[in-house]
C-alpha cells in the first residue's frame, strides 16, 4: 500500500495518477476526504482525512502503509516517527534544489530539516529535488513538468535501485519573458509582460498566506538567478525515465484550454 500525501494538490494528483496507471494499491490523503473522492476520477481509491497541522490525522493514514509520496508540510519530523511506528519501509520525499546550494538559504534549510527527519529515523528514503520558480522577468530558471515530476515520484516508489538517493531534477531552463512568449506565440494573442517591484509581489503572496521568509528568500534567488549560475543541469531526469524531460511547450499544448 502507497499512501500518497496532497493527493488532492498539484503534483500529489498527477503522483496519484501515475500510480493508479501503474496498478499500485493507493491510499489518498486530503484535509477533506469527501470532497476529493466526489471529485476524484479514480472513484475505487481510498480517501482519509490527511491534515500536517494535526497530527492526530497521521496514524490512521499510515496503517498498513509500505511507502509514502511526501509533500512538504509541518510537523514532518512527528510523521517519520509515526511512519516509522507504523512499519513504513519507504518515503520519497519532494525536496527542493536550495538543499544543494552552497549559499545557506530560508527554503533549503527547511527542506534539508525535513530530509534529515526522514533519514534520522531510520526508514529507507528517496528525495526528488525539484525546481525553482523565477519572477524576475529576464532570470532564468529550470522548469520541471508536473507529469515528470509524478513519473519520477512513481518510479522512485517502485524501484529498488532508487532508495537511498537523491536525484536532481532539473528540466530546461526559461525565463518568465520566454515563458510568456511561448504561451503568446501558441494562442495567437500578444501578451504583455511587466515586471513589478518586490514589495507589489510581497503583498500578493501574503494574501495566499506565503510566510515572509519563504518570500523574501524566493526574491533574493530570483536577483540572483539574473546574474549566476545557481544550480547546475542534471541529466537525472532523463536517467530515470529514460526520455527526454517534457519542455515548456508540451505543457501548453496540453493546458491550452486554459488559454483559449
Amino acid at each position: 500500500m502507497i499512501f500518497i500525501t496532497g493527493a488532492s494538490g498539484g503534483v500529489g494528483s498527477l503522483v496519484l495518477e501515475h500510480a493508479v496507471s501503474h496498478g499500485l494499491s493507493v491510499r489518498a490523503g486530503s484535509r477533506d476526504p469527501i470532497k476529493s473522492a466526489e471529485n476524484s476520477k479514480f472513484k475505487s481509491i481510498e480517501w482519509v482525512k490527511f491534515d500536517f497541522n494535526d497530527p492526530s490525522t497521521f496514524a490512521d493514514s499510515l496503517r498498513g502503509v509500505e511507502k509514502v509520496f511526501l509533500y512538504i508540510g509541518p510537523n514532518t519530523d512527528k510523521f517519520a516517527l509515526e511512519a516509522k511506528k507504523a512499519g513504513v519501509k519507504l518515503i520519497v520525499f519532494m525536496s527542493s534544489l536550495l538543499v544543494l546550494s552552497e549559499t545557506p538559504s530560508f527554503i533549503g534549510s527547511m527542506h534539508a530539516v525535513i530530509e534529515d527527519a526522514i533519514k534520522e529515523c531510520g526508514i529507507d528514503w528517496q528525495v526528488k529535488n525539484g525546481n525553482v520558480f523565477t519572477v524576475y522577468p529576464k532570470a532564468k530558471g529550470f522548469y520541471v513538468h508536473e507529469h515528470d515530476v509524478a513519473e519520477v515520484a512513481v518510479a522512485a516508489l517502485t524501484r529498488t535501485e532508487m532508495v537511498n538517493t537523491a536525484p536532481a531534477l532539473t528540466g530546461y531552463k526559461y525565463s518568465a519573458e520566454e515563458i510568456v512568449s511561448i504561451i503568446s506565440k501558441r494562442i495567437g494573442k500578444n501578451i504583455s509582460i511587466t515586471q513589478i517591484s518586490e514589495e507589489v509581489a510581497a503583498e500578493t503572496m501574503k494574501k495566499f498566506g506565503i510566510p515572509e521568509p519563504t518570500y523574501r528568500e524566493i526574491f533574493s534567488t530570483k536577483k540572483r538567478l539574473l546574474t549566476e549560475e545557481i544550480f547546475k543541469k542534471s541529466d537525472d531526469l532523463q536517467k530515470i525515465l529514460g526520455k527526454p524531460p517534457r519542455t515548456f511547450e508540451d505543457w501548453v499544448e496540453e493546458s491550452i484550454h486554459l488559454f483559449m
